[in-house]
């Protein structure tokens, strides 16, 4: 099952799945799989002292964002009173409305020995790996839970990077 039918709860309708293509050396991903973490090289990132790059591939951030308004009910009525005086009487009601909606934020994904960093011009993210509690992985995507706050993130392949976190820590 793959991760965006685990959060809709749709097992039929596969076709709003987005699909990433690896940047990864075909090479570097054989080597994971085979439980040997590959050391590659960037110069989008910058490393900490001793740190090197294990994996990196473009993913989608999955946001859970809220928007509340607020809608008026309401009715009156107006009647003519004495001296041609217009006179409204009324009663309504405010209701909070929330909506519920998802967005998806684009970037790239970069595993280092010591931190899991999520590069986009908005919502990225920076975590050291000492401080995850959690990983799911799913055949497109991977769910990270840092103490209470959860990212979830639309990847080639969320074994391959189970695998790498697994190497690393």
């Amino acid at each position: 099952m793959s991760f965006w039918n685990w959060l809709t709860g749709d097992t039929a309708n596969i076709s709003n799945t987005p699909i990433l293509v690896s940047q990864m050396p075909m090479a570097a991903i054989d080597e994971i799989r085979n439980g040997r973490l590959a050391i590659l090289k960037t110069q989008r990132l910058i490393m900490k002292q001793s740190e090197e790059l294990h994996y990196f591939d473009p993913a989608i951030l999955v946001v859970e964002k809220k928007h509340k308004r607020y809608v008026r009910r309401g009715g009156g009525a107006s009647f003519q009173g004495l001296f041609g005086i217009r006179h409204y009487m009324g009663k309504g009601q405010t209701d909070v409305v929330e909506d519920e909606y998802t967005e998806q934020i684009h970037g790239i994904l970069y595993i280092t020995n010591k931190r899991i960093i999520f590069q986009s011009t908005t919502n990225g993210f920076d975590k050291l790996h000492t401080k995850l509690s959690a990983i799911n992985p799913y055949s497109n995507a991977i769910e990270l839970q840092y103490d209470t706050k959860s990212f979830r993130l639309f990847v080639p392949d969320g074994n391959v990077i189970s695998q790498v976190v697994t190497l690393v820590t």
